[in-house]
């Protein structure tokens, strides 16, 4: 007790040395004490040591029902700088439901973190109204880190959904909000998430200059970091390396011994072992092409990274890698990887939609979409789909019994459309958001009908 006693003492003075005490105590003594845990989550940090699982274990049976939003955000984060990123999501669910009638700090922290967690899988357009609706609640709430954070990962869904200028009016609002920060630890590391979008944009527009100047400005600005932290770090090496392999793609030896260096250098879990793969997949690959190499040794190399594609990119980002790659074989005669890579693109855009449809069930934030993101949302797909013609015609001669995309909404050869909302019903009755989108081949026929809330919306109200 006397050690808990003299970490009382310490928290205005040396706050880390009293989050050490405590978690060195027995769990069951901190947690007797509801004002001290109240203050131990507020101040663990951004990234909780590994030491705080043991606590956080212990207060999500014994802490109060006042404190279990705080303690489950807390273990989303320390599950999140693991890897674990399915449970990181799990507990930041729990979370959010369990402060949405108060909306407080942790509904507010655990918001932001939940869209982190759908940006991650490749959700861009849920991702992008939740951290639309957690900037406008900090904005209320008067929490400026929480609300550039928001704005600054919207922007860098913007820039994956292809609305650029949207993406850097994000960033210019976040901007003018970050000096304004009164921490100075918080406003260092909004710094380097605000050069972390800034460079999503740069990436996307192709615009390698200013990807390197980004990522080599945010080495700089995280310096060292402790091992939980380290995935940032290779982050940020790995997207400057990126940016070098295609401003002096001559040194791509170089390039590659660099980036094979860095698990040496850096903790990584799988996930950004993943996103490493592919990038030296991807430079290999180019090398190949640039020596003008043929046969296996080309194939051996395309393979590998449509391979590291398919395993570490969802989403948008996904279905523009494929296209990307697709042509690219087409154009070296590897015709049977290329209708691969066409045929993954078409299923994750089907993936996509149906994943969109059952979101909006299952987590009541995003019914809180703006009129604006729904017209991000409509071009977006508008975009994607002018930019992608020439893909929906590759596959809809594709499409075929057994393959995911066609069992999805293909019934008795007929995809079932509703006639006013235009939306495609699914193998199990539900009907998603067809996007202008309906595979024109053969062997399968449109069937006009209506869906539920049509009929409802069109009919029940005339007849009433």
């Amino acid at each position: 007790m006397e050690a808990l006693e003299e970490a009382d003492r310490l928290r205005e003075s040396a706050p880390e040395e009293a989050v050490a005490c405590y978690l060195a105590a027995p769990p069951e003594l901190v947690l007797a004490d509801h004002d001290r845990v109240e203050w131990l989550l507020e101040n663990l940090g951004p990234v909780p040591p590994e030491a705080a699982m043991p606590l956080l274990t212990a207060a999500l049976e014994g802490a109060s029902p006042a404190l279990q939003p705080a303690v489950l955000h807390a273990l989303g984060v320390v599950h999140w700088y693991r890897g674990e990123t399915m449970l990181a999501e799990d507990r930041w669910r729990g979370s959010l439901e369990a402060s949405r009638e108060k909306r407080d700090k942790s509904w507010l922290r655990s918001h932001n973190n939940l869209a982190l967690c759908l940006s991650h899988r490749g959700a861009y357009f849920e991702a992008l109204v939740l951290f639309g609706g957690a900037a406008r609640l900090a904005a209320e709430m008067g929490v400026i880190g929480s609300r550039v954070f928001a704005l600054c990962r919207r922007g860098q869904m913007l820039a994956l959904l292809g609305d650029h200028q949207r993406a850097s009016r994000a960033y210019d609002a976040a901007d003018a909000l970050w000096p304004a920060v009164e921490s100075e630890s918080e406003r260092h590391w909004l710094e380097s998430t605000l050069l972390s979008a800034r460079a999503r944009l740069h990436r996307v527009t192709g615009d390698w200059r200013g990807l390197l100047d980004a990522q080599e400005r945010r080495i700089a600005v995280l310096g060292e970091l402790p091992p939980q932290q380290h995935a940032t770090l290779a982050d940020a090496h790995t997207q400057r390396l990126r940016a070098l392999a295609e401003l002096e793609p001559e040194r791509g030896s170089e390039w590659i011994a660099e980036l094979e260096a860095l698990p040496e250098r850096y903790e990584l879990d799988e996930d950004w072992e993943r996103q490493l793969v592919r990038e030296l997949a991807r430079l290999r690959y180019r090398m190949a092409q640039q020596a003008l190499v043929e046969g296996e040794a080309l194939r051996s190399r395309a393979e590998s990274l449509l391979d590291a594609i398919l395993d570490s990119v969802r989403g948008n980002e996904r279905v523009h890698e494929l296209v990307t790659l697709g042509r690219s074989f087409e154009s070296i005669e590897l015709g049977d990887l290329s209708r691969r890579a066409f045929d993954q693109a078409a299923t994750e855009i089907l993936r996509r939609l149906a994943e969109a449809a059952a979101a909006k069930d299952d987590l009541p934030e995003l019914q809180g979409a703006t009129e604006e993101d729904w017209q991000i949302h409509e071009e977006s797909q508008q975009r994607l789909f002018a930019e992608q013609r020439e893909l929906m015609d590759t596959v809809a001669e594709l499409w075929r019994p057994g393959h995911p995309a066609f069992e999805l909404i293909v019934v008795d050869d007929l995809v079932r459309l509703c006639a006013w909302c235009r939306r495609l019903q699914r193998r199990d009755g539900e009907w998603i958001p067809a996007s202008g989108y309906v595979p024109s081949t053969p062997a399968v026929s449109v069937s006009h009908g209506i869906c539920e809330g049509c009929r409802e919306a069109h009919f029940n109200a005339v007849g009433g």
